[in-house]
């Protein structure tokens, strides 16, 4: 193969490969992200219920046990 005409397709590939793997790559990671934070917000939300449902209970038995 006449080496300009490989020099030239090394290029058109190295480029082409550039500018197909940036936006895949911000894509991902933008997605990632959102999974991320919905992971996180869905944890803490569990975590949150769970202390709250605890807390209250508690605290009902405690009045209760006041009240009788």
């Amino acid at each position: 193969m006449d080496s300009n005409l490989e020099s030239y397709l090394e290029s058109y590939l190295e480029s082409n490969l550039e500018s197909n793997l940036e936006p895949n790559l911000e894509s991902n990671v933008e997605s990632n992200q959102e999974s991320n934070l919905d992971l996180n917000l869905e944890s803490k939300l569990e975590s949150n219920l769970e202390s709250n449902l605890k807390f209250n209970m508690e605290s009902n038995l405690e009045s209760n046990l006041e009240s009788n």
